[in-house]
Formats: structure tokens, C-alpha cells, sequence
């Protein structure tokens, strides 16, 4: 007996998937669209933090940077409302325990949780490196 895609269970959760998504790219682009009128404001920030005037070589890579940084800034802010829409598509999946671990303070540390994932992927990478940096200017690690 064939079974209906439509009627099927597994679409239905696709079809909710595709709209989550669709939903978290609308929650991006809308953070985008408003963060562009600022993105040059944080790039001339971001220049005096480097201690260096930026310099664009080619026509488009202003636009193509201002773009990205929007994109970076679009991304921050529309942290928490793709958070939201992930939580809403997993939720009714999860027992009534599962639920109340996220509710009882685990928001915050899944809020942050980039910026912990980020430096941990840092700490890996920092080291090697550091050394090759090192062995590319002849200098020697003295370990004690």
C-alpha cells in the first residue's frame, strides 16, 4: 500500500522545518536591513580599535564590507529570535523534564553558548598558531 507524502508524518515535520527556517531567515534579514544604516558607524570603530585607517583597494569592497559587517550585526541581534524559533520546533518533541531544564536557567547558557563554543575552537587554534608564528620568526620557546 503506497503511502501519501502528504499524510505522512516525516512531511509534516519538513514542512514545519522548511517554515522555521524560512521564519529565522526573515528574522536575519530583517536585523540586517535595520543594522546597515549603522554598520558604518562600527567599521570606523572597528579601524580605530586596529589602529590602522582602513584602506579598500578595489570599488566593492566597501560596499562588500559594510555588507558583511551588517550581516555580522543582523546575525547578533536575530540571535534570540532564531533561538526562539529553534526552541519552537524542538519543544513538542521533548518530555515535560526536558522542558523544565531549559525553563529552570538554561537559556542563558544556551544564549551564550557561541561565545563559550567560540573560544573553546579558540583555545585549540591559538597554539599551533602561536608556534608557527614563532617558528616563522626564529624565535624559541624556552620551556620550564
Amino acid at each position: 500500500m503506497p503511502v501519501d507524502p502528504k499524510t505522512s508524518p516525516l512531511w509534516g515535520h519538513i514542512v514545519e522545518l522548511r517554515q522555521r527556517v524560512l521564519r529565522s531567515l526573515f528574522w536575519l534579514a530583517l536585523f540586517m536591513g535595520l543594522s546597515f544604516p549603522f554598520s558604518d558607524h562600527a567599521l570606523k570603530y572597528l579601524g580605530t580599535k586596529a589602529g590602522v585607517p582602513l584602506v579598500f583597494t578595489t570599488p566593492t569592497e566597501a560596499f562588500w564590507v559594510t555588507l558583511k559587517v551588517s550581516l555580522f550585526m543582523g546575525a547578533v541581534l536575530g540571535y534570540p529570535f532564531v533561538l526562539y524559533e529553534i526552541w519552537r520546533f524542538v519543544s513538542p518533541g521533548l518530555y515535560r523534564r526536558e522542558k523544565k531544564m531549559f525553563s529552570s536557567g538554561s537559556w542563558e547558557a544556551l544564549f551564550f553558548s557561541p561565545w563559550a563554543w567560540h573560544s573553546r575552537i579558540l583555545s585549540l587554534f591559538l597554539p599551533p598558531c602561536a608556534f608557527s608564528w614563532a617558528l616563522e620568526k626564529r624565535r624559541v620557546f624556552r620551556l620550564s
